[in-house]
This record gives structure tokens, sequence and C-alpha cells, in this order.
């Protein structure tokens, strides 16, 4: 009996392994009640059903590369293998070459002895010529000039001075062919041993590894230490030859400066006795000196004449003999004493004496004396200050006039002055460069005779011992790498572009269906009788029995079991002569019904006749005797119904309620019955059975089945109300599997041919 519910038929399809973390559902609208459409077509009643669409996940992740990838070992090895001869193809064809080394080291560039380039200088030289030297010193290894020295140093030392070719093919050594001639001309042999060069900075260092390569060890390493030493000496050399040109270019110009500092010094005298002017011998004029000397002795007699007058002032105004130059006087002070020692013996006398006293009168003329003589030398000491007084004054008029007349004379002089200052410059600067000229020339000459450089070599080239290409290891590695990688792309690509049921698990994927058995590739053509058996199909097909018979526990019961394909070749009449092999085994009465009655194959998969069948079952009139039609074969427990004779439009005779009454009386007598129907690509009797039956079974072909047609044969049936209980899928290839079960099991009956019909 069938189960239409939807309750149940999602319950069956959660039992049966679909996960909603695996596909992606939506809701759609419901398809016609199959009420609706068994009314239409077999005034039937049926309930209704429910479905949801899938859309595709999202595939990708390292487990499913690895899985693809392990899936095609051979074609991985197969392009590896292919890779690594191709490797050491490369690896014979290539010439063998040696290459040997040497290292310079360039110093600083030590300053100019010259000076010549010190004004140019500025803050960021430094830095200018840290970034740009050593690629120039790179630049002038790899020059052709010095390259062709090197060649031509080689040749005069006896050495073979033509390079190997690089790109000789290895074949000819193999094949013991001749080398092709080598008539080069000199441009072609530089050229050659331009490519064969490299020069390279080592690191953050002023150390240069300049590399040559060669078929010869010896030319190698020969012309390596040549190309050094060629450098080191062309270095010498244009270092020496600017020495020279400068020098040179000093000379000269030493001689011109020394006649123009010769003329210079020739005119200004030449103006300065033409003008009248005379100069001292630090060549100053001698009116400018002789204007000096009055200003100074004009300052000086100012000065006197101010002390003068002081010191007059000062005696005028002193009448009693205090100013400063009578007590500086030697007679005045010794006045002055006896004055006071008189005065003191008067008052002693004036104690006891009278002033009529003799000796009284006495000291008091000799008082007097000694004033009258103090005050005559008061005067003669004014005199004096006065006359020194007039002295100084006058002294300083006639300097003071006599400076004017000088100052006006060298304000006459100035003018002429002006043109000799001009001469004068012209003449110091002109003997300032030519001193700064001579002491450069003495430089450079020093420097000149001295053939210095600053390239060193610190490690001559040395006889290479191994060729270091090509490198068979190295080769053969990379050109197992690239077939490796070349096969992984290819088989990636290959497996996106492909949209086919391939792998297990594709059927819940992609169609949101019970995946109800996997069915491997055979590898012979099985017959039913007299084959040979295999314990690994024979189980797939016992265990995709187990699927269907499992779905009763879920309240679905499928006596009537419609099997159909989307395209013809995918196994669907295989798959049910093998499903009722299985059923009778487990003792069902089992029937196997032929419903493709255009190319009818069971009959021929089970080797019966074909004369009466479903066709003449449909065809016939009155009450239905199955008797005839149905034929035993030799497994106990399966018969069959035919196709029968083809006929030109068979589905005619599915839509009449004969063929509903047919299944009705088949189900009383059998416990399963399995319909084999056309494919539905093209033809709609699939979709009449399966209105007719409990439920359909799609057979989809690994890698060949596409998923968008396996989606529309599920949906077809959708759209009908059909039940769907599930997909197997048929020539599964094991080398897919992410895991691989064998157990050793005998079957008798049961056969997977790898030609599926």
């Amino acid at each position: 009996m069938k189960n239409n519910d939807p309750q149940n038929s999602d319950d069956r399809q959660r039992g049966a392994g679909i996960s909603g973390d695996i596909v992606t559902t939506r809701a759609v609208e419901k398809a016609p009640p199959r009420q609706q459409l068994l009314s239409q077509i077999f005034d039937t009643k049926a309930p209704a059903a429910s479905y949801r669409l899938i859309e595709e996940p999202t595939r990708g992740g390292i487990i499913e590369y690895w899985r693809i990838l392990h899936g095609h070992k051979t074609t991985l090895f197969l392009l590896a293998a292919v890779g690594m001869f191709l490797g050491g193809l490369i690896s014979i064809s290539q010439t063998r070459l040696y290459q040997a080394h040497t290292s310079l080291e360039i110093e600083e560039v030590a300053p100019d002895p010259s000076n010549m380039k010190l004004a140019e200088r500025s803050s960021d030289a430094g830095l200018s010529s840290a970034l740009t030297d050593m690629p120039t010193q790179i630049k002038v290894l790899q020059s052709e000039s010095l390259i062709e020295r090197a060649l031509e140093k080689l040749k005069t030392k006896g050495g073979a001075s033509q390079p190997k070719e690089r790109g000789s093919s290895g074949w000819r050594k193999l094949l013991h062919l001749p080398e092709p001639a080598t008539d080069h001309g000199k441009d072609d042999l530089v050229a050659k041993a331009r490519a064969n060069l490299t020069v390279r900075v080592d690191g953050q260092t002023r150390i240069l590894d300049v590399a040559y390569d060669s078929t010869d060890p010896k030319h190698a390493a020969d012309f390596a230490n040549a190309l050094a030493s060629e450098f080191i000496e062309q270095n010498i050399e244009m270092r020496w030859n600017v020495s020279q040109h400068t020098a040179e270019w000093l000379r000269h110009e030493l001689e011109d400066m020394r006649v123009k500092m010769e003329r210079s010094e020739n005119a200004l005298q030449d103006y300065a006795t033409k003008s009248g002017l005379m100069f001292t011998s630090d060549k100053a004029s001698v009116s400018d000196e002789k204007l000096r000397q009055l200003q100074a002795a004009l300052a000086n007699a100012e000065m006197e004449r101010i002390a003068k007058q002081s010191r007059y002032d000062s005696a005028m105004a002193s009448g009693s003999g205090t100013a400063h130059d009578m007590l500086d006087d030697p007679a005045a002070r010794e006045y002055r004493s006896k004055i006071t020692d008189l005065m003191r013996q008067r008052a002693e006398m004036a104690t006891m004496y009278t002033p009529d006293y003799a000796k009284v009168k006495q000291v008091d003329a000799q008082i007097a004396s000694m004033r009258d003589a103090l005050e005559s030398e008061r005067k003669a000491v004014e005199q004096h200050a006065r006359s020194e007084y007039a002295e100084a004054s006058l002294r300083e008029k006639l300097l003071a006039a006599n400076y004017g007349t000088q100052t006006r004379v060298i304000n006459r002089e100035a003018e002429k002055a002006i043109q000799y200052n001009i001469l004068k410059r012209e003449a110091d600067s002109n003997q300032q460069l030519y001193d700064a000229m001579l002491q450069r020339a003495k430089l450079v000459s020093a420097a000149s005779a001295l053939r210095t450089t600053n390239v060193h070599i610190l490690d001559l080239a040395k006889l290479p011992p191994f060729p270091y290409k090509p490198k068979p290891a190295v080769n053969v590695v990379l050109g197992t790498l690239s077939g490796l990688l070349f096969a992984a792309v290819l088989i990636i690509v290959r497996d996106r572009a492909n949209h086919t049921l391939q792998d297990r698990g594709d059927v819940n994927t992609y169609l949101n269906l019970p995946e109800l058995g996997v069915i491997p590739l055979a590898n012979r053509h099985w017959r039913l009788r007299g084959g040979s058996d295999d314990s690994a199909i024979a189980e797939c097909f016992r265990g995709a029995l187990t699927s269907i018979l499992f779905s009763a526990r879920y309240g679905l019961q499928s006596q009537v079991l419609v099997l159909t394909s989307w395209s013809p070749g995918e196994g669907k009449s295989t798959t049910v002569s093998n499903l009722g092999l299985a059923l009778a085994e487990i003792g069902r009465q089992v029937l196997l019904i032929d419903g493709d009655m255009r190319r009818p194959n069971l009959h021929k998969i089970l080797e019966l006749d074909n004369k009466v069948g479903l066709a003449d079952l449909l065809a016939g009139t009155g009450p239905i005797n199955t008797g005839g039609a149905i034929q035993k074969s030799n497994i106990p427990g399966l018969s069959v119904i035919t196709s029968g004779l083809p006929l030109s439009n068979p589905s005619t005779l599915l839509y009449s309620q004969r063929a509903k009454d047919l299944l009705d009386v088949l189900r009383k007598n059998y416990d399963t019955i399995l319909i084999d129907t056309p494919p539905m690509q093209t033809i709609t009797d699939a979709r009449l059975f399966g209105a007719m039956a409990d439920a359909v079974i799609l057979v989809v072909r690994a890698s060949s089945t596409s998923r968008d047609a396996a989606r529309a044969a599920k949906q077809r049936f959708v759209d009908d109300g059909t039940n769907v209980l599930g997909a197997i899928l048929t020539c599964w290839n094991s080398k897919y599997a992410r895991g691989r079960y064998d157990y050793a099991y005998s079957s008798r009956k049961l056969r997977a041919p790898n030609q599926l019909e």
C-alpha cells in the first residue's frame, strides 16, 4: 500500500541520511493535487504531495581538492613522470658551464689633490656618490672596451681569447656530432663574452662579485682574472690621465696668471708715478703718512696746552703760594720752612719778652724778609707757568693750521687715489690667484707622480672543479613539480567543468534525495548464467535493496516501484534485474515488468521469450488474464512480464484504465513489482507508470548523468505529485572513493556489467 503523507515523506528523507546542513532548500508552490491528476487519467483518487527545490551548493575546500586529486593518482603520477623525464632531457641537452668568481673591493674615492671640485660639493654629495658609485663600477666592468682589453690580454699571454658558446647543444656531445665552425669577428666575441659575464654587489658592501661562465673551466678563471686586472689598470690610467691633464691645464693657467699679475703691478706703479703719489714701504702715500703724523702731534699739543693752562690757572687763582707748583718748588718749600721756624721762635719769645725787645724785633725782621722772598718766588712761578702756557697755545695753533693744510692736500689726492685703489685691488687679486694656483700645481705634480687606485682584488678566480650548469637534480625536481602542478590544475579544472554526478553523496547534495545505493563499475560483462560473481558488486545491490526495504519504517510501503533514468545507457534495466534477483534471494515473490515497449531489453538480460508481454495485456479486451504473459525465470520467486511485440505508439495504452486495473491484479499475487521504463528525456511513459506506482527510483550513471538532467527528472515527478523514493548511482569508479571497503562474499546470481542497459 502506498503512503503519500507529506510528513511521512519528510521523515523518510531524514531517515535516509539527508541533512539540512548539506543542501539549501526554498519553498515553492505546490504541484497540482495528485488526486486531480489521477482523476484526469484513470478516474481514480490519490492524496496530494509536497516537495522542495534544491539550490546547488558551493563546492570547494582542501578536503574536496584532495579527494579529487586522490581519485586521479594515475594522472598525477603519469604527468609527474613526464615532467621528470623532460627535466632529464633538458639537463642532457644543456651544455656544461663552469663559473669562475673573483671579488673586487671598491674603496671610496680619495679627495681631489687639486681641490678643484671642492666648491661644487654640497651636503648631498656623499649620499649621491654612494648611490651611484657601485652601479657605475658595474657598468664599467661590463663595458665593451674593458672586455676587449681583457680578451687581448688573454691572447697576448697565449690563452684562448674566444669564449665558448653558451648555448652549444649537449646533444652534439651525446651523439658524437662535430661542433659547428665558429669564425666570429671581434665585436661578436666581445658580445658573447659580455653575455657570459655577471657582476653584482655583495650585499650592503663595496665589494663586487665578478662571475664568468664558460664551457672551459680554465678559460673562465683566466678571463675573470684578466678582467679584474685590466679593470684595476684602467682605473690607474684614468686617474693618472686626469692628474696629467689637470697639471697641464694648471701650468698654462699659472703662466697666464703670472703675466696678468705683472701687468697689474706695473700699471699700478706707473699710475702712482704719473699722478705724483708717493708711498712708503708699506705702499701707503706720503701725504697720508704726513697727515697721520700731524694728527698725532696736534693731539699731543692739545693735551700739553690743556695741562699748561690748568697749571697756569691754578697759579693765578692762588695768591698765597699754595698752588700746586708752589708746593712742589724747592725754594718755596725752604722759605716756608724757615718762616715756620721763625714763627715758632717768635711765639716762644712772646711769652717772655715784649714786642719792643730787640731779639723779638730781630725775629720779626727775619720773618718779614722771608715772606718777601717767598712772594718773589711765587711771582716767578706764576711767570713761568704763564710763559709755558703761551708756548703750548702757540704750538697747538701752528699744528692745527698745518693739519688743516695737509687735510686739503689729502682731499686733492683722494680723487687720484680712487683709480689707484682700483688698480691696487686688481693687482692684489691677481697675486692671490697666482699663489693659490701655484700651490695646487705643486700638489697635482706630486699626485701625478703616484700611480694609485681605489680598486683592490680580494680573491682571485680559481679553476672551478665542477660545472654549475646544468643541475640535473634541480631540473628533475622542477620538472616533477611542474608536472604535478600541471596535472593538479588540469584535474581540478576538468572536475569543475564536469557537471555530472560523480561521487558518493552527490545524490543527496544535488538532488536532495536519499542515496539508496552506489553500484561500482564492473571490470567485465557478466552473464546471468554461467558467469562469475563479485562479492563487492553483490553487496552494493543488497545495500540498495536494504535502503528500499527500510523505507517502510517511515510509513512508505512500496509494493510497486518504477525504475527510470533521464537518458539511455544509465543502467536502469540491469539495476531492475539485479534488484529482482536480490529480492528473490530473500524469499520475496518478485515480478519484473519491462515497461519499455519501444526498445525492450529485459528479456535479453534474463534470456526470455518476448512474443507475449505487457503490450498484449494492455491492448486486450475483456477480463485481464495474465497467465500467458508472466514467465517464470530460473530463479525461484522471480517472474517476468516482458514488453511484448513493439508498438507504434505504446503511450496511448498507459492512459487507459486497463493499465491501472492490471497493476491492481498483479498487486494481489506479488510482494514486490519492479517496472523498467523508457528514459524520461523525450518519453512520458515513466511519468505515467509513476502515477500508478507507489514510488519511483531514479537511476543515474556516475560521470555521465548531469546534475541538471537528474534534477529535471526529479522535478517532473514532483510536479506530478509522484513519490520519489530515492536514486541509485551506477557505474561508480571506486578510484574516487574516500575510503574502500572489500569483503569476500559469494553470490550465485547477482551480476554487475560494465556496459549497463
